[in-house]
C-alpha cells in the first residue's frame, strides 16, 4: 500500500490508496494479523514462599543473591533499576526491621530520596533472615560502599 501510495506520488498520478474500500482492507488485514494483549500474571507470595522452601538449605551465593533480590524488591515494591542500584551504606539492620535508602527512584520527582522499612518475618522468604543470609555467605560487609547485587 505504501509503496502503491509512493509510487503514485512520484509521477503526480491520483492516488487509488485513499479510496475508502482500500483503507477498509487496510484496516481489516491489521486487525486479522495482530496477537491479542497477552498480560503477565503477578507472582503470587505463596511461589515465592514455594521457592524459598526449594532452597532454604541453600549455601550458594548466586542462588542466595536470586532469592534476595526477589524477596527485597517484593517485600519492598522495588523496581528493577532502584534495586541493582543499591549499596552496602543503604541499609541499615535493627532488631526487627532494615531500612533501605533509597537515593534514586523513577517516581520521586524533586529527587529528595526515601527510606523504606522491611520487617522481619518468620517463613522461609524472609527478606530480613535472606538479607543476612547473603552477607554472611558472600563475606560482605555493610561498611562497605559497593552495590549490593
Amino acid at each position: 500500500m505504501y509503496s502503491i501510495k509512493w509510487a503514485h506520488s512520484l509521477k503526480n498520478l491520483p492516488d487509488p490508496t485513499n479510496n475508502s474500500y482500500v483503507v477498509n482492507m487496510l484496516e481489516t488485514a491489521k486487525r486479522k494479523l495482530s496477537k491479542p494483549v497477552q498480560k503477565k500474571e503477578p507472582i503470587s507470595s505463596d511461589s515465592i514462599k514455594q521457592l524459598c522452601d526449594m532452597y532454604s538449605c541453600s549455601t550458594d551465593v548466586l542462588t542466595l543473591r536470586d532469592l534476595c533480590m526477589i524477596l527485597v524488591a517484593y517485600s519492598g515494591f522495588l523496581r528493577f533499576d532502584e534495586l541493582i542500584h543499591l549499596k552496602y551504606n543503604d541499609i541499615v539492620f535493627h532488631d526487627d526491621h532494615f531500612t533501605i535508602e533509597i537515593r534514586k527512584s523513577k517516581t520521586d520527582q524533586y529527587r529528595l530520596g526515601n527510606q523504606i522499612v522491611i520487617s522481619k518475618g518468620v517463613s522461609s522468604a524472609c527478606p530480613f533472615n535472606m538479607l543476612q543470609k547473603y552477607l554472611k555467605y558472600a563475606n560482605l560487609s555493610i561498611s562497605k560502599d559497593c552495590f549490593l547485587f
